[in-house]
Protein backbone atom coordinates (compact mmCIF):
# COMPACT_ATOMS: atom_id res chain seq x y z
CA UNK A 1 0.00 0.00 0.00
CA UNK A 2 1.25 3.65 -0.95
CA UNK A 3 1.77 6.03 1.88
CA UNK A 4 -0.28 8.88 2.33
CA UNK A 5 2.03 11.16 0.88
CA UNK A 6 2.22 8.92 -2.18
CA UNK A 7 -1.09 8.98 -2.74
CA UNK A 8 -1.63 12.62 -2.06
CA UNK A 9 1.03 13.88 -4.82
CA UNK A 10 -0.62 11.42 -7.18
CA UNK A 11 -3.72 12.03 -7.05
CA UNK A 12 -2.78 15.70 -6.77
CA UNK A 13 -0.67 15.74 -9.98
CA UNK A 14 -4.28 14.16 -11.40
CA UNK A 15 -6.30 16.91 -10.52
CA UNK A 16 -3.74 19.41 -12.33
CA UNK A 17 -3.36 21.13 -8.85
CA UNK A 18 0.87 22.02 -8.36
CA UNK A 19 2.69 21.84 -5.08
CA UNK A 20 6.48 21.81 -3.76
CA UNK A 21 7.25 18.84 -1.83
CA UNK A 22 9.07 19.69 1.66
CA UNK A 23 10.74 17.18 3.87
CA UNK A 24 10.13 18.68 6.55
CA UNK A 25 6.23 20.26 6.40
CA UNK A 26 4.83 17.95 3.72
CA UNK A 27 3.21 19.69 0.14
CA UNK A 28 3.19 22.87 0.12
CA UNK A 29 0.61 24.79 -2.64
CA UNK A 30 1.93 28.61 -3.07
CA UNK A 31 -0.59 31.19 -2.78
CA UNK A 32 -2.22 33.11 -5.33
CA UNK A 33 -2.63 36.19 -2.52
CA UNK A 34 -0.51 37.27 0.15
CA UNK A 35 -3.34 37.62 2.19
CA UNK A 36 -2.83 34.24 3.83
CA UNK A 37 -0.56 32.17 3.22
CA UNK A 38 0.17 29.30 2.00
CA UNK A 39 -1.33 25.85 2.26
CA UNK A 40 0.33 22.98 3.42
CA UNK A 41 -0.44 18.93 3.61
CA UNK A 42 1.05 17.53 6.29
CA UNK A 43 1.36 14.16 7.20
CA UNK A 44 1.92 13.22 10.63
CA UNK A 45 0.35 10.46 13.10
CA UNK A 46 -1.15 8.66 10.06
CA UNK A 47 -3.25 11.42 8.96
CA UNK A 48 -3.39 14.79 6.56
CA UNK A 49 -4.07 17.52 8.07
CA UNK A 50 -4.52 20.95 5.38
CA UNK A 51 -3.18 23.96 7.07
CA UNK A 52 -4.10 27.37 5.36
CA UNK A 53 -1.84 30.04 6.58
CA UNK A 54 -2.08 30.94 10.04
CA UNK A 55 -5.53 31.06 9.82
CA UNK A 56 -6.93 27.01 9.97
CA UNK A 57 -6.35 23.70 9.75
CA UNK A 58 -8.12 20.80 8.38
CA UNK A 59 -8.15 17.23 9.43
CA UNK A 60 -8.30 14.11 7.48
CA UNK A 61 -8.01 10.67 8.87
CA UNK A 62 -8.28 7.19 7.27
CA UNK A 63 -11.18 5.48 8.13
CA UNK A 64 -12.75 8.83 10.20
CA UNK A 65 -13.83 10.60 6.77
CA UNK A 66 -15.62 10.49 3.78
CA UNK A 67 -17.06 7.24 3.23
CA UNK A 68 -16.41 5.02 6.30
CA UNK A 69 -17.99 1.79 4.67
CA UNK A 70 -14.23 2.54 1.88
CA UNK A 71 -13.17 -1.00 1.18
CA UNK A 72 -9.74 1.56 1.02
CA UNK A 73 -9.79 3.49 4.00
CA UNK A 74 -6.41 5.36 3.12
CA UNK A 75 -7.56 5.98 -0.61
CA UNK A 76 -10.87 7.12 0.45
CA UNK A 77 -8.74 9.85 2.62
CA UNK A 78 -6.64 11.18 0.19
CA UNK A 79 -9.18 11.44 -2.02
CA UNK A 80 -11.41 13.54 0.02
CA UNK A 81 -8.27 15.67 1.31
CA UNK A 82 -7.56 16.33 -2.30
CA UNK A 83 -11.22 17.41 -2.94
CA UNK A 84 -10.90 19.79 -0.66
CA UNK A 85 -8.21 21.36 -1.73
CA UNK A 86 -9.48 21.47 -4.99
CA UNK A 87 -12.24 23.61 -3.55
CA UNK A 88 -10.35 25.98 -1.74
CA UNK A 89 -8.41 27.02 -4.41
CA UNK A 90 -11.98 26.96 -6.93
CA UNK A 91 -12.51 29.36 -3.83
CA UNK A 92 -15.50 27.00 -3.14
CA UNK A 93 -14.76 27.60 0.70
CA UNK A 94 -14.38 30.65 2.83
CA UNK A 95 -11.29 30.76 5.41
CA UNK A 96 -11.70 32.96 8.30
CA UNK A 97 -10.57 34.36 11.61
CA UNK A 98 -11.12 36.07 14.48
CA UNK A 99 -9.16 39.38 15.80
CA UNK A 100 -7.50 37.01 18.42
CA UNK A 101 -6.27 34.92 15.30
CA UNK A 102 -8.45 32.00 15.64
CA UNK A 103 -10.53 30.86 12.84
CA UNK A 104 -11.56 28.08 10.53
CA UNK A 105 -13.58 27.60 6.80
CA UNK A 106 -16.76 26.67 5.94
CA UNK A 107 -18.73 25.73 2.45
CA UNK A 108 -19.70 28.61 0.16
CA UNK A 109 -23.12 29.53 0.73
CA UNK A 110 -23.43 27.14 3.97
CA UNK A 111 -22.41 29.42 6.75
CA UNK A 112 -26.03 29.35 8.56
CA UNK A 113 -25.50 25.23 8.58
CA UNK A 114 -24.81 24.22 12.07
CA UNK A 115 -22.72 21.27 11.28
CA UNK A 116 -19.84 23.54 9.52
CA UNK A 117 -17.40 25.66 11.01
CA UNK A 118 -18.39 29.41 10.41
CA UNK A 119 -17.96 32.42 12.52
CA UNK A 120 -20.61 33.48 15.30
CA UNK A 121 -22.70 36.18 13.60
CA UNK A 122 -20.90 40.10 15.02
CA UNK A 123 -17.83 38.60 16.04
CA UNK A 124 -15.42 40.87 13.69
CA UNK A 125 -14.19 37.84 11.89
CA UNK A 126 -12.35 38.79 8.84
CA UNK A 127 -13.32 36.47 5.65
CA UNK A 128 -11.68 35.74 2.08
CA UNK A 129 -11.44 33.16 -0.12
CA UNK A 130 -8.17 31.66 -1.57
CA UNK A 131 -7.98 34.21 -4.64
CA UNK A 132 -7.36 36.82 -1.63
CA UNK A 133 -10.71 38.14 -2.52
CA UNK A 134 -14.05 38.69 -0.13
CA UNK A 135 -17.06 36.17 -0.34
CA UNK A 136 -19.77 36.88 -2.57
CA UNK A 137 -22.80 38.69 -1.44
CA UNK A 138 -24.98 36.25 0.07
CA UNK A 139 -22.56 33.02 0.37
CA UNK A 140 -22.90 32.67 3.30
Amino acid sequence: MSSLIDLAKAHLRRASVAFDADPQRGLVLRPISPVWGELVLGFDDGEITAYMGDATHCHFTPGACGDLDADDPVQECVEEAVRFVADVLADQYVIWTYPNGAGGCYPVGHAADPQVDAPLPLSGATEWLWSGGSPPPGAA
